[in-house]
């Protein structure tokens, strides 16, 4: 009777913890979805606020993403930061744009590929409205790259108009016009009219600079019938204006005259003196084209006069600009150079204004992106800690439970060793009082003992866990600062790179405007000597700046590959010396190369002087012959070889003894290359060299 007793009682406790333990999971899994639920409520209702009341809107948002952010969801907390940031963005503050785009793009990266990358547009756009150009390019170019893989146009066609805009910042406009270019196709696939007319306009100018001027009139024919589409009446008559221009250039001259006709009569708004004083400049390009310079200098003077009543600085400056491109499209590269000159002083007075207050800016500019990063880092810190307080509280929760469970365990040890005891006593029931005092003494004694062994044994237990946690919150420290310091160095390698880039593209720039002066200095030369000097030293400078272009175009900013250097060397110069391919052949037999820059000049000068030499004289009074260039690597050495079958030396030791220009040059630097020379005839003109100081990259 007394064992059922205790069964029914025990077996009651039981089940009213089995049922306690069901009631609560089911209330925590109901809790849970209510916490769901209403953190999209509020990542809803912010959304809807954004265009209203943005400060309501930021509030609704921070509460959801923390709640988000208590449940475990990134994907979700990662939306409510995007919709923070892009308020920010629309209200101007890009620097808090730029931190919560960040966070939303930490949280998106193991989780959502699309949401990361337009995380990543978001931060691009941010630096590039801060000025910090160099980064933007990188996070743009990681944009446009996954939007060819996801075939997403939205956003290539976003990251390419921003990439644009930078290229054009730093007047590539090369690059700036493959940007728009990318955005152009994008955005006419997407059917976004206006997009279209941003970036043809845009195209218009790059392709007018560049004197594409076929491309130039098609961009403006299209930017003309988008603009009238929308109804976008200023723009129209930019478009309108700017077919004229392009029609002019290409010689279209009655069809730009109807054009200007329909413009006076349609098209020109009374008292716009900002279209006026433009048509009046397009009248004087239409009769410079005719060579009708009186007509064209009445024109120019009357745009001049409008400008200058209105005091306008820059529409003056946008008449001499048209000045300028007239004269040098009819070959009068003096007025050109003048009326340039003064379009560049009127420019700069017009921006002399802004500069002095550009350091201001910048300062603000760093100071407001130092405190964003302190508050990034900080506030990446903070979901750390919490993150590792949340794993601290999962371990202290399954070490409860796993006492509870030990508890439980010890609960049926104690019933089955009180069955154990019931029985035995039973048994014992006609033994003497004396025997069952000490068996209840040992029995205690025994107890105390393990009790002991189980306090000891949960110490050891819990100072195991406890080193454990050291030992990994120490690695976890040691390797944080690894990371950071791992960080700082590939950042400042990154910079360097670009850097670098950088200066052999100014160095290139730099070397493109000598040739261009040299260019423009031999067509006032009148002695064929002269000439010949310039025009040797024009593909002198301009062997050098093919060797820096391809540093900063190539991602090997020590070394060249010598078969394309070669490649374009060759071009240029049968393009400078005006000889058709077709006469002479080239053929080349050069080894794979990629040789370092201090190799690579004094050997592509030495190279520039022996092509040159052949075109000048070894063809003369021969309909054909053969150009023969060889660089190969063999033991140790470079072998370069450039032979002809023109006429050939008329004395090759004499012309050791004479030693020209050219020839000196090509000693000292084979002295510089520690090279042997040797010049030969063998069925033409033969120059051998064995170069033994050089480097590869």
């Amino acid at each position: 009777m007394k064992r059922a007793v205790f069964y029914l009682l025990f077996s009651m406790g039981l089940f009213e913890g089995v049922a306690q333990k069901q009631s609560s999971s089911s209330l925590v899994v109901s809790r849970i979805t209510d916490s769901i639920q209403l953190a999209n409520q509020q990542l809803s209702e912010g959304i809807r606020l954004a265009q209203k009341d943005t400060a309501q809107a930021l509030a609704s948002l921070r509460s959801a993403a923390t709640s988000f952010r208590s449940m475990n969801l990134p994907k979700e907390e990662g939306k409510c930061y995007m919709a923070m940031a892009d308020i920010y963005f629309e209200a101007g503050q890009f620097a808090r744009s730029f931190g919560n785009y960040g966070n939303a793009r930490e949280l998106f990266m193991n989780v959502t590929q699309p949401d990361y990358y337009y995380a990543t547009l978001g931060v691009a756009k941010s630096q590039y409205h801060r000025g910090l150009y160099r980064f933007a390019v990188k996070e743009f170019a990681e944009v446009i790259e996954y939007s060819y893989k996801s075939k997403d146009e939205r956003m290539r066609a976003s990251a390419a108009e921003y990439l644009g805009e930078i290229f054009s910042i730093f007047q590539s406009n090369t690059d700036s016009k493959k940007a728009f270019t990318n955005a152009f196709n994008a955005l006419r696939i997407l059917h976004d009219d206006r997009g279209c007319l941003r970036t043809a306009s845009k195209l218009f100018n790059l392709h007018y600079l560049d004197r594409k001027y076929d491309s130039a009139l098609w961009y403006s024919n299209f930017s003309l019938s988008v603009a009238q589409k929308l109804n976008e009446r200023i723009t129209a008559r930019v478009a309108f204006l700017n077919r004229t221009a392009s029609l002019i250039r290409l010689k279209r001259l009655d069809e730009a005259r109807q054009d200007l006709n329909r413009f006076a009569e349609v098209l020109l708004p009374p008292g716009d003196m900002n279209f006026r004083v433009r048509y009046e400049s397009m009248i004087g390009n239409y009769y410079m084209a005719r060579k009708e310079f009186e007509k064209a200098t009445e024109a120019y003077d009357l745009a001049l006069k409008h400008a200058s009543q209105i005091n306008t600085p820059d529409l003056q400056a946008v008449v001499y600009s048209n000045m300028a491109d007239s004269y040098a499209d009819l070959g009068d590269y003096e007025k050109a150079y003048a009326y340039n000159l003064k379009y560049q002083g009127m420019m700069d007075n017009y921006y002399s204004n802004s500069i002095s207050n550009l350091s201001k800016i910048e300062s603000l500019i760093k100071e407001d992106v130092f405190n964003s990063r302190i508050k990034y880092l900080s506030s990446i810190n903070k979901i750390r800690e919490l993150q590792l307080l949340r794993d601290k509280d999962a371990k202290e929760n399954l070490e409860i439970e796993n006492k509870l469970k030990d508890s439980i365990l010890q609960q049926e040890k104690l019933l089955s060793s009180h069955l154990e005891l019931e029985n035995s006593y039973k048994s014992k029931q006609l033994q003497s009082q004396q025997q069952l005092s000490a068996t209840l003494n040992r029995e205690s004694q025994l107890q105390k003992k393990q009790l002991a062994q189980e306090r000891s044994l949960q110490v050891a237990l819990i100072s195991g866990l406890g080193c454990l946690l050291f030992l990994g919150i120490l690695i976890w420290y040691h390797y944080r600062r690894t990371k950071i310091k791992n960080t700082i160095i590939e950042r400042q390698s990154a910079e360097m790179k670009i850097l670098m880039n950088e200066i052999h593209h100014r160095v290139k720039n730099n070397l493109q405007i000598i040739s261009s002066l040299l260019d423009i200095q031999s067509m006032t030369v009148e002695n064929d000597q002269a000439l010949q000097a310039i025009r040797g030293s024009k593909n002198r400078v301009q062997s050098m700046a093919i060797i820096h272009r391809f540093l900063y175009h190539e991602n090997n900013i020590r070394g060249i590959n010598i078969v394309d250097y070669l490649k374009n060397l060759c071009e240029n110069l049968f393009l400078s010396y005006n000889i058709n391919p077709d006469k002479v052949k080239l053929e080349t037999d050069i080894d794979q190369l990629n040789l370092d820059v201090d190799t690579m000049i004094p050997l592509g000068l030495i190279i520039n002087e022996l092509i040159s030499n052949s075109l000048k004289y070894a063809f003369v009074e021969k309909e054909k012959g053969t150009l023969f260039i060889s660089l190969k690597e063999e033991a140790d050495r470079l072998r370069l070889m450039v032979r002809d079958d023109g006429h050939g030396f008329p004395n090759a030791a004499r012309l050791k003894q004479k030693q020209t220009f050219g020839l000196q040059l090509i000693s000292a630097f084979a002295q510089k290359l520690k090279a042997e020379l040797e010049l030969y005839n063998d069925h033409g003109a033969v120059v051998a060299m064995s170069i033994k100081k050089y480097k590869l990259a």
